[in-house]
C-alpha cells in the first residue's frame, strides 16, 4: 500500500489536465483510511515505524481537516470502525 501511494502521486501530474489545476499546482498529500479489524491492527502494529514515518499527521489533525475546521497535516493513516450502515472514523492512532 505504501508503495502503491507513492506511485499514485508520482502518477497525478501525468494527467493531461493537470497543468490547468492552478500555478503552481495544487500540493499531493496522502490518505490511508484502514478498516480496523484484529488482522489490520495486527499489520499495524507489525509495520508501526513504517506507518509513522509515511503517514506522520495525527489523524485527529487529518478529521479536523477533511470536515472543514483546519489546514490539511500532511500524509495521515486514519482508522475506520465499520458496523451495518455506519462507519466511524478513529481520531487517535
Amino acid at each position: 500500500m505504501v508503495r502503491w501511494s507513492h506511485q499514485k502521486v508520482e502518477a497525478l501530474p501525468s494527467w493531461d489536465r493537470w497543468t490547468s489545476l492552478g500555478d503552481p499546482p495544487p500540493a499531493i498529500s496522502r490518505l490511508l483510511i484502514v478498516r480496523s479489524t484484529a488482522a489490520t491492527r495486527s499489520v499495524a502494529r507489525e509495520f508501526a515505524a513504517l506507518l509513522a514515518t509515511e503517514y506522520p499527521a495525527h489523524p485527529a489533525d487529518a478529521l479536523a481537516s477533511l470536515f472543514g475546521e483546519t489546514h490539511w497535516p500532511g500524509p495521515a493513516l486514519v482508522w475506520a470502525r465499520i458496523a451495518p450502515n455506519q462507519v466511524r472514523f478513529v481520531d487517535r492512532r
